[in-house]
């Protein structure tokens, strides 16, 4: 199975889609995880809940930049290895 399709929306701390097919697809609310007393939590949040729903985005990306730059290079290899960390497969 794949990933919920995007586009993904940070929005205060959770990442949502906007389709009723999906279920959100998570929340980063420090006091849902019991940290809402770490000092900064609330932005550190609000930080994460936006880097997360640019995943699908920065994910199409890395695969197309891939294929600009020599295999052998240590950014494609590292690149590759972060695809497939991310997917579950070879990209």
């Amino acid at each position: 199975m794949k990933h919920t399709p995007g586009p993904w929306y940070p929005v205060g701390y959770w990442v949502e889609v906007e389709n009723d097919r999906y279920s959100d697809i998570c929340t980063c609310d420090p006091s849902v995880l019991g940290q809402d007393h770490i000092e900064g939590a609330d932005e550190r949040a609000t930080m994460n809940a936006r880097l997360i729903a640019a995943a699908p985005d920065m994910l199409t990306v890395l695969k197309a930049l891939v294929t600009l730059f020599p295999k052998n290079a240590p950014e494609t290899i590292k690149a590759k290895a972060i695809i497939k960390a991310a997917t579950g497969k070879r990209p």
